[in-house]
């Protein structure tokens, strides 16, 4: 079993530095998502694609501060890392995978030949000890 593999019932694992921030992100998201109501204007047919739908905010949906996109930017950044890392680890076990498949073909192909010399052999020694029993007459 790889240092890797997933943790047995009962066991957890640390949570990533990242995954606080992201689900403080995520609810943060669906409160303004929740806030945000569609409002569409039903009128005589005059109203513009523009004016069909008009999002209004409400409660801090809206608000925007530096320091939340200082903090958007660093969880991007270590997410974005953490995506890069893990991708490059499922890349190595991929390769490795392959090449473990490339050396279990290699092996079956050359059991195959090992079994194939061996039947050709068997057969040349069955003959020559027919030929010896016989007196060499063939």
């Amino acid at each position: 079993m790889t240092a890797d593999a997933e943790p047995t019932e009962g066991a957890t694992r640390p949570r990533p530095c990242h995954a606080k921030l992201l689900d403080e992100l995520e609810s943060h998201a669906r409160l303004w998502a929740a806030a945000t109501t569609p409002t569409t204007t039903t009128g005589s047919g005059s109203a513009t694609a523009e004016g069909a739908i008009e999002w209004k905010q409400r409660g801090e949906g809206g608000a925007w501060s530096l320091a939340q996109d200082a903090r958007l930017a660093t969880f991007l950044h270590e997410f974005s890392i953490h995506a890069q890392r893990r991708a490059s680890e499922v890349a190595a076990s991929v390769r490795n995978l392959e090449d473990k498949a490339r050396r279990v073909a290699t092996s079956v192909e050359s059991a195959n030949a090992a079994f194939a010399i061996r039947t050709d052999e068997a057969f040349v020694e069955q003959r020559v000890r027919e030929l010896r029993g016989t007196g060499g007459r063939g």
